[in-house]
């Protein structure tokens, strides 16, 4: 793409309220900024970037892409969170949706299904789950939001959407019922529950539930039905391996599994087990039998002492006396008044990344710990920002899934590709400052939303891991740390001293995540798009929804010049 077509590209597109969208090109105030994705390890630089603000704008930038289709090479990105960069690229056209990023809240009285609707919520795609929550949490409601305030939308709905309500409500993309959707010939749809079955229409909304992003079309809103918020509802977090010391990570690992079971204690609204990667030396083989650090997080609809309660029950090794747990730390986040206690609602309880290893995080434990019963109501969202990753995933099957499988688990766990203290030692960096961080977070599936599924009664979705236990999501970051905003942690130098110093790791970063992806653990199957890795193949993302998906792409999506592509949307 070159000048001349660009100036072509904007002098098309329509006007709002009197004024053309921003185009920024490598020329212009704030395009570095502005290009920054989540996963910085990419430092992509497109051609230019449209600040879009109307369905009409993206129709139009879509049209003129298909009128230059061997020039325009299209991306389209929300919140920048795609693991993968495949949000964007080098000399690409980009879409850029931050500023489109109304929430709105509306009161409509309906039945959908066997349900009564009180509330619909229209979310345009570039809205993060910072801008969101406040406004929910004002009217006691919520969607299946995500563990990072950072994260739009759009991409994170349209993947499935995991997050800490999952057991109690399904992936997110299981309350989307509606969206605005631009084709690949620029026409706009607006998809609702209304569409007859068999219909574009109708077809399209299925595969925007959990068939990923950008492969059907562009979407411009998101229309969810919520879920009233509990009365009561805590958050927590256990370190086992400080709480219990020797005790075996398949051990810990099987009551996490107790707690989430199926249909069991429909409290515990959702929940992940994070289990740290340790050094093995090069000739020593695993052991099954090891005790890593794992930390036990979770939200629970319920009373501080239910919480407790709840842990004590699965937890607990055999014949222990039930004593205070030590290293437990809740977080009362909404509870009603009392004749004891006032009612608390915090107008933006924290979200809990529950995995990154960032300073900002561990302080705020490390506060929790050692003031447990103290109530702190000015702890805001968690800030979590941008940082150099490599991921991969693959989930847990029903059947299948046992000892054998923790055990090998546990073993991919150890690997070479660890830093060791002695190498931290060689390079002169102090104790527990590791310049990569490797841990896996397993995260709950099952639970009473999806163990009462009824395929007949609900609306039904293209997200193919429905009778899964939980997804495991293997992580490796480079400890440089920004702030949400992409501001450097000590300025501007801090930033390019930390990748010079995280340098000499990065391929073991990457070689002990081609070892985890290849690690034979029984029990396990397919992947998850929104852990995207780039080395899985499309078909193991999409599984048993992946022809039919393909067969709405080709149909549906009038995208003659196959505009909506990348490495792994649906073709």
């Amino acid at each position: 793409m070159d000048k001349i077509l660009l100036e072509k590209l904007v002098a098309s597109l329509p006007s709002n309220h009197g004024s053309r969208p921003e185009v920024l090109t490598d020329a212009s105030p704030g395009y570095d900024a502005k290009r920054q994705i989540f996963n910085n390890k990419f430092q992509f630089r497109p051609f230019a970037i449209v600040l879009v603000e109307t369905a009409e704008q993206v129709s139009a930038t879509v049209k003129f892409a298909n009128q230059h289709p061997l020039e325009v090479d299209l991306k389209v990105r929300s919140g920048g969170h795609d693991h993968e960069g495949e949000c964007t690229g080098t000399d690409v056209l980009m879409i850029d949706f931050s500023k489109m990023n109304a929430v709105k809240v509306e009161r409509l009285d309906f039945i959908c299904g066997n349900n009564a609707v009180s509330y619909v919520v229209s979310i345009e795609p570039g809205a993060r789950f910072r801008q969101i929550k406040p406004i929910l949490d004002a009217y006691h409601i919520g969607i299946p939001h995500g563990t990072c305030e950072t994260v739009a939308i759009a991409g994170f709905t349209l993947g499935g959407g995991w997050g800490p309500w999952t057991r109690a409500h399904g992936m997110c993309c299981e309350r989307l019922f509606g969206a605005t959707l631009v084709l690949g010939d620029g026409e706009i749809k607006v998809l609702s529950l209304d569409d007859p079955a068999g219909s574009a229409e109708a077809e399209l909304l299925w595969a925007l539930r959990g068939g990923g992003g950008f492969s059907y079309g562009i979407v411009t809103e998101l229309r969810f039905i919520p879920f009233e918020l509990p009365a009561n509802l805590c958050s927590f977090n256990l370190h086992c391996e400080q709480e219990w010391p020797g005790r075996k990570t398949t051990e810990i690992i099987r009551c996490w599994e107790n707690a989430i079971g199926g249909n069991g204690d429909s409290r515990l609204v959702g929940t992940n087990l994070k289990v740290v990667a340790k050094h093995l030396a090069a000739r020593d083989k695993p052991n099954p039998n090891a005790v890593l650090a794992c930390t036990f997080n979770g939200y629970f609809a319920g009373t501080e002492a239910e919480a407790r309660a709840m842990i004590h029950r699965y937890f607990d090794p055999p014949g222990s006396p039930g004593e205070p747990l030590r290293h437990l730390a809740v977080q009362v986040h909404r509870s009603p008044e009392t004749s004891e206690a006032a009612a608390v609602q915090v107008p933006e309880w924290h979200f809990e990344s529950w995995d990154r290893h960032v300073p900002s995080r561990l302080q705020r434990l490390e506060t929790l710990r050692q003031q447990p019963d103290e109530f702190h109501p000015g702890i805001v969202l968690e800030a979590d920002g941008p940082a150099p990753h490599k991921i991969t995933s693959r989930l847990a099957d029903a059947a299948g899934w046992g000892e054998p499988s923790r055990e090998a688990l546990v073993c991919s766990l150890q690997s070479q590709w660890v830093p060791s203290p002695a190498d931290l030692k060689q390079d002169g960096i102090p104790p527990n400052h590791f310049p990569i961080h490797n841990y896996i977070t397993v995260g709950a599936i099952t639970g009473p939303y999806y163990a009462t599924y009824d395929a007949e009664k609900e609306l039904g979705s293209a997200f193919p891991y429905k009778n899964r236990l939980f997804t495991i999501q293997y992580q490796v970051w480079w400890d440089q740390y920004l702030s949400p905003d992409s501001v450097p942690e000590g300025g501007a130098a801090a930033r390019e001293t930390a990748s010079l110093d995280n340098r000499p790791w990065v391929n073991r970063a990457e070689d002990w995540i081609d070892a985890c992806r290849a690690y034979p653990i029984p029990g396990t199957s397919g992947a998850f798009i929104s852990f995207k890795d780039s080395a899985v193949l499309t078909a193991t993302y999409f599984a048993e929804s992946y022809d039919k998906l393909r067969d709405i792409k080709e149909r549906r999506s009038k995208d003659q010049h196959l505009l909506f592509r990348s490495n792994k949307t649906i073709i």
